[in-house]
């Protein structure tokens, strides 16, 4: 069971260029807006989704998957850039938070693995606005 997830999480790890592609021009053409991995760039995606998405429970559903999964991707990135890191499966405990979803490890800036995709509900909840931004300045 677990290799099937790892063969879909190599294939996600294969079609990130396209995928940052497709949300930096989407983000663009909606925002006006040139995303360039900067901390500072994390602030103009949070507004967007605390704009587009008022709780994490519409954000999970199923017709925002594409999005929740562009917008972990984007910021994931941003962090890796920032602070370095490798992209990994969590497939280590079932227990764990983060069980089956991309985290970032590997990095000595990084001391608890970070995972985009809960950073990214956690921003809806948080409603801050500098919430991703915070977080990645206390790393740098």
């Amino acid at each position: 069971m677990n290799e099937e997830f790892e063969q879909n999480f190599q294939h996600w790890l294969s079609e990130m260029d396209n995928y940052l592609s497709e949300f930096i021009d989407f983000f663009r053409n909606e925002n006006n807006i040139d995303l360039d991995f900067s901390p500072e760039s994390l602030d103009f995606v949070e507004k967007w989704i605390l704009e587009n998405f008022k709780s994490k429970e519409i954000i999970l559903k199923a017709e925002n998957m594409n999005i929740l999964n562009m917008l972990a991707i984007y910021i994931g990135e941003t962090f890796r850039r920032n602070i370095g890191g490798r992209w990994k499966l969590d497939l280590s405990d079932e227990k764990s938070v983060f069980y089956k979803l991309p985290i970032l490890t590997e990095s000595p800036k990084i001391d608890v693995p970070i995972c985009p995709h809960a950073l990214t509900t956690t921003s809806i909840s948080r409603n801050k606005g500098t919430f991703l931004s915070k977080i990645l300045l206390k790393k740098l």
